[in-house]
């Protein structure tokens, strides 16, 4: 969907076409996002995926906080590794107010980080019950 386009006119193209995307038309964006897009060449390392995410994360509609959780996804790299800051930024997502961007947020698998602090946290809980 994206090959040969650059970072620059593909952020631009993404804002303006939220309005105008239907369920399916949004799913298709979402999947490249989120993909494996590092292979296919169009997403690169520099490209600024959190500056556009924070203008569609302040979208009204849906379809654009939809896919700044998308650009927030497929943003963290190709190693997967979630850190602190985008784990805090998923739970915002996890806590929108439509279901189709907090249900999506909560079917997200962090790696790194988050699984951490998950760890520690259920060892407190159980030392709590001793």
């Amino acid at each position: 969907m994206f090959d040969g386009l650059p970072w620059e006119e593909i952020k631009t193209y993404l804002i303006d076409i939220v309005p105008e995307l239907t369920a399916d038309a949004l799913m298709l964006v979402v999947e490249e996002i989120e993909g494996d897009a590092w292979s296919a060449g169009w997403k690169r390392g520099g490209d600024d995926f959190e500056g556009v995410e924070r203008v569609m994360a302040g979208m009204g509609d849906e379809r654009g906080r939809r896919i700044a959780l998308s650009l927030l996804v497929g943003g963290v790299g190709e190693n997967g590794e979630w850190t602190k800051e985008k784990k805090d930024r998923l739970d915002g997502y996890r806590n929108d107010d439509s279901v189709l961007v907090a249900e999506a947020a909560w079917e997200v698998e962090l790696k790194g980080v988050g699984d951490e602090e998950a760890e520690g946290d259920g060892e407190e809980e159980g030392s709590d019950e001793l």
